[in-house]
């Protein structure tokens, strides 16, 4: 041990390291030059000397406490016996299904919304599609031309066709039509009923011939040389403006108003053999039974309850040789005016009286009787059909 020790010593000795049994002294610190602060000294001084006066602190207030306020007391817990737990049990059963309820019931809205829109366009795209068009009252036209005229196809939804526009093209392209009425059939199924336009009337103008008019007032032909078959002329009543395929106003000098109402009183009589129609005003009509005799209704007021004595006239006093004049007027009397023409019968001033025995009627019996006892007893026959 003595030689290992002497070994590391000399070892120690030879690298200038000090025996490790020796400490090193500390190395001692520089300290940095003292500085002359005589210099600074006095401004120092004359910096504190300029510092104003501290003020005493002003003393600390402590916060106010707020009284606090006494614990409330804890009411002692009740023991909830067997009858409200029963009571609180149904209560919140019950809210339970109210709110189930009200679940329940919007559900059912929005099923119902969407059944309804499904309906809705099924019904508008797959259902409800026009497998057969059905065409009744024709005869001039054939259904394959009401079909084609009117733009209805087969394939087409019956929710989506315009049936008044179908309608109204089937009126303004087909003349001798004048009234169509087109109904679904579900579901599959149209129907057009059509009414044909007949020759009723022949209007008259000066210089360019006739015009036919059907009751409904359509004129279905014009420039004919003579009046059609089966229609009576009609003098008084401007066309002037109209075509074939329009249909006259009622305003034309109020003289269709005028026509479609007779034309309906003589079909309600059945007062047949109606030739011609005058129109010379509106307080002026005439109403030509062929040949031989003519009617002077003068306005239409009353027409029915007019024309009612003329028919009961015509059918139980005149002959079918008596050719005059049936004036009624005046509401309640009938009276005949013989004549050998129409045209040429004058009218007289003043209405027949009683007193007057140079106009007569023919009796039931054949004979003659004076026009105002023939007047009286017709006013009698004629109230009762009226």
């Amino acid at each position: 041990m003595n030689e290992v020790k002497k070994a590391r010593q000399q070892l120690d000795a030879r690298n200038g390291l000090q025996p490790s049994g020796r400490k090193k002294a500390p190395k001692k610190k520089r300290q940095p030059p003292k500085q002359n602060t005589s210099a600074k000294q006095p401004a120092r001084q004359q910096a504190v000397k300029s510092r104003p006066a501290r003020q005493p602190a002003s003393p600390v207030r402590e916060p106010q406490r707020r009284p606090q306020r006494p614990p409330a007391r804890q009411q002692p817990h009740r023991s909830i016996d067997a009858e409200e737990r029963v009571h609180a049990q149904k209560a919140v059963a019950a809210k339970r299904k109210r709110r189930r309820k009200k679940n329940y019931a919007l559900y059912y809205i929005i099923l119902f919304i969407f059944i309804v829109v499904a309906g809705i366009v099924l019904s508008l795209t797959v259902f409800f599609n026009i497998d057969a068009i059905q065409v009744e009252g024709n005869s001039r036209y054939s259904a394959e031309e009401v079909i084609e005229k009117s733009g209805l196809r087969t394939g087409d939804n019956l929710f989506r066709i315009s049936t008044g526009q179908a309608a109204e093209q089937l009126v303004s392209s087909l003349v001798y039509v004048d009234q169509v009425e087109i109904n679904r059939q579900f579901p599959s199924a149209i129907k057009i009923t059509i009414t044909e336009a007949q020759p009723v009337m022949s209007f008259s103008s000066d210089g360019k011939g006739y015009s036919i008019v059907s009751a409904a007032g359509r004129i279905l032909d014009s420039n004919l040389s003579a009046p059609a078959e089966n229609t009576f002329i009609v003098n008084g009543v401007d066309l002037e403006g109209y075509t074939t395929g329009d249909f006259i106003k009622s305003d034309t000098g109020q003289g269709m108003n005028l026509l479609t109402t007779i034309n309906e009183v003589c079909a309600e009589l059945e007062l047949t053999g109606v030739t011609r129609v005058d129109i010379n005003s509106v307080v002026d009509i005439r109403i030509y039974l062929g040949e031989r005799l003519r009617i002077d209704v003068g306005s239409i007021t009353e027409l029915q309850y007019k024309l009612t004595f003329a028919k009961e006239l015509v059918d139980t006093r005149l002959s079918e040789t008596d050719i005059g004049v049936i004036d009624v007027k005046q509401v309640g009397k009938a009276y005949f005016r013989p004549s050998e023409t129409l045209e040429s019968s004058s009218e007289p001033q003043s209405d027949p009286s009683p007193s007057e025995p140079d106009t007569q009627t023919p009796s039931g019996d054949g004979t003659a009787s004076e026009s105002g006892s023939s007047s009286s007893d017709l006013s009698e026959s004629a109230r009762e059909p009226a």
